[in-house]
C-alpha cells in the first residue's frame, strides 16, 4: 500500500460528530416523548371537538385549530426522532441540525396560531357545550406539547433557550453568588 492510499482524503472524509453530555440525549428523548403524547391528545381532542360544538365544522377555525395541532404533532415528532437517532448513534443526524433549530422556531408560530384558533372555537361556544371543554384541553395540549417537546431541537450541550431553563439558570447563578 503506497503513503497516498494510506492517507484519509480530507474532501471525502466524514466530519467528526459532535459529543453529546452523557444522558442528555436519552433526557431529551423523553421529554420529547411527553410532548409527542400530549400533541397527539391534543389533534385527539380538536377532531373530536366539533361533534361536540354548537358550530361543527362550519367555520374555518376549527380547520385552522386542526392543522395547528396536526403540524405541532409532525414538529415534536420529528425531534422525538433525532433525538432516537443520536441516542442511538445514528450516522448523519447532525446535518440536521438546521432544520431541527428550524422546526423548533416554527413551533412557536405554530403554537400561537393554534392557540388563538382553538380560543376563538371556544368562544364560539361557550362552557355550557361539551365541545368548549374539548377545545380547552386540545389548547392546552398543543401548550404542552410546544413546552416540552418541540423545544428540544439538536444541540451538542446545555438545555434549550426555553423560559423555565433561562430562570433555572438564573437561580443556580444566584445561588452561587450567595455562598
Amino acid at each position: 500500500m503506497s503513503n497516498a492510499q494510506s492517507q484519509p482524503d480530507p474532501v471525502r472524509s466524514v466530519p467528526e460528530q459532535p459529543a453529546v453530555e452523557p444522558g442528555q440525549a436519552e433526557r431529551n428523548r423523553r421529554a420529547t416523548l411527553v410532548g409527542l403524547v400530549l400533541a397527539v391528545g391534543s389533534v385527539i381532542a380538536a377532531l373530536v371537538a366539533p361533534l361536540f360544538s354548537a358550530a361543527g365544522y362550519a367555520f374555518s377555525w376549527p380547520w385552522l385549530a386542526i392543522a395547528a395541532t396536526v403540524a405541532m404533532t409532525a414538529i415534536v415528532g420529528l425531534q422525538f426522532r433525532l433525538w432516537g437517532r443520536v441516542r442511538r448513534g445514528g450516522d448523519g443526524v447532525w446535518s440536521w441540525r438546521t432544520a431541527s433549530w428550524a422546526a423548533h422556531l416554527l413551533s412557536y408560530l405554530v403554537a400561537l396560531l393554534g392557540l388563538f384558533a382553538l380560543l376563538v372555537s371556544m368562544n364560539t361556544d361557550g362552557p355550557v357545550w361539551f365541545g368548549f371543554w374539548l377545545w380547552l384541553l386540545a389548547a392546552l395540549g398543543l401548550l404542552a406539547a410546544q413546552a416540552s417537546g418541540a423545544v428540544q431541537y439538536l444541540r451538542e450541550a446545555g438545555p434549550p433557550g426555553t423560559l423555565p431553563a433561562h430562570l433555572r439558570r438564573l437561580l443556580d447563578g444566584s445561588a452561587r453568588l450567595g455562598r
